[in-house]
């Protein structure tokens, strides 16, 4: 090239990390949702909710959460994001629709007292020992001291003393308490049968028909019945709900009181060392209690 003739010049390319890099940009926003998305919905859709928006789909999980809790049935994360966020029609990503349930989460704890726990079921096939999750359920955390003036139905004070009844028999029959054993100790407790055609059907005159009362503990996940494998027997033990609405302490206080005791802490060492390892969603055969000198004797005694 002669000199002093200026060079052609030629368009520059980028350098190379250059054009990977905006390759790989571009890449990125062209997602597509996984087949192991979960049920929240496209996990990666963009977040395109207005804070007015936001705040009306998390009051709608709340009030989604409080209408599931009214019949005791455990609610399942599907019942919120359908009924919640039904406008969306399962369109929000994931990130966004876990973010708006734990908001609505807290409002419960803090504005309502309620936290949500998780409900969790043993399996009926005694080789699994791993619990399954049937859903959730709202516990009220208010302390008992804030509720003293709350006013309860003759309904709810009836099925709440039977329930601790039934539960304080199958504590202290150490987990779980079959059927025809729970009923002969109802009977000592003034239930009858009414039809003679039906000696299995036992009925009180203020509490009404205790086979109906099992069967809405039941659904409401305060027991759970289980069905021996080749045998007729049925056994009850405590559900998923009792394990967290109703301590054992609670319970021990109960029985402390039927038998004119009082629950002092040299009484509840000695009940938490005889009953507090007991697996609440167990449902096999425990060993018989050892003989003591306290409240679980004089119960011992009477079956």
């Amino acid at each position: 090239m002669p000199r002093g003739r200026p060079a052609k010049a030629t368009e520059a390319e980028p350098p190379a990390n250059k054009r990977s890099r905006t390759t790989t940009t571009q890449s990125s926003r062209r997602k597509v949702a996984r087949p192991d998305d979960d049920e929240y919905g496209d996990a990666d859709s963009e977040d395109e909710l207005d804070p007015s928006e936001r705040r009306r789909l998390v009051s709608n999980a709340v009030r989604v959460l409080l209408q599931c809790d009214t019949n005791k049935h455990p609610i399942r994360r599907a019942d919120i994001t359908s009924r919640a966020f039904a406008k969306y029609k399962g369109s929000l990503s994931t990130k966004t629709t876990k973010s708006i349930i734990e908001d609505a989460y807290e409002i419960l704890k803090d504005a309502f007292g309620f936290e949500v726990c998780e409900c969790q079921r043993a399996t009926k096939d005694p080789s699994k020992k791993k619990a399954t999750t049937s859903g959730f359920i709202l516990k009220n955390t208010v302390p008992e001291s804030l509720r003293e003036g709350v006013k309860w139905s003759d309904t709810d004070l009836t099925d709440k003393g039977l329930l601790i009844t039934i539960l304080s028999l199958i504590l202290l029959n150490q987990l779980p308490l079959d059927r025809d054993s729970l009923y002969e100790q109802m009977a000592l407790l003034g239930f009858s049968a009414k039809d003679a055609n039906h000696p299995d059907h036992l009925d009180h005159a203020e509490v009404g028909s205790l086979e109906k009362a099992l069967k809405k503990f039941c659904s409401e996940g305060y027991l759970t019945k289980n069905k021996v494998k080749g045998e007729k027997r049925v056994l009850f033990s405590p559900g998923p709900r009792s394990a967290h609405e109703i301590t054992q302490e609670s319970i021990f206080a109960f029985l402390a009181t039927v038998f004119g005791e009082e629950l002092d802490a040299s009484l509840l060492k000695q009940l938490k060392l005889q009953y507090g390892s007991t697996n609440t969603t167990s449902t096999t055969a425990a060993q018989p209690p050892p003989q003591t000198t306290s409240t679980r004797q004089i119960a011992a005694q009477g079956h």
